[in-house]
C-alpha cells in the first residue's frame, strides 16, 4: 500500500498585471474551490477596498513539490486583470 503525504494546499492571488505582487495568500489542510479563466473576484474581499474595480482571474498556475518524501504541497497561482463595474 502506497503511503499517503500529508499536503498542505497553498493559495496566492497577484496584483492586476503584476505576478510579482502577492495582494492575498492563504494556506489550508484543505483544497481551496476551483478557480478558472474568467472568474470574478472581489477586491474588498482582499483587504483591498481603496479598489473599485473587479478583479478577473486572468491565468491559474499550479505549482506541486514534496519535501523531504514527508511531506507535499500544492499552490495555486491565480494571475488577475482589473475589470470596470
Amino acid at each position: 500500500m502506497e503511503n499517503i503525504l500529508p499536503t498542505t494546499y497553498m493559495l496566492e492571488i497577484y496584483a492586476p498585471d503584476d505576478d510579482r505582487a502577492v495582494v492575498a495568500h492563504f494556506q489550508s489542510t484543505s483544497p481551496f474551490m476551483h478557480l478558472a479563466v474568467g472568474d470574478m473576484i472581489c477586491p474588498a474581499s482582499l483587504n483591498m477596498a481603496a479598489v473599485r474595480d473587479r478583479l478577473e482571474v486572468a491565468g491559474v498556475e499550479h505549482i506541486f513539490w514534496e519535501i523531504e518524501a514527508k511531506h507535499q504541497v500544492q499552490k495555486v497561482c491565480v494571475r488577475t486583470k482589473a475589470v470596470s463595474v
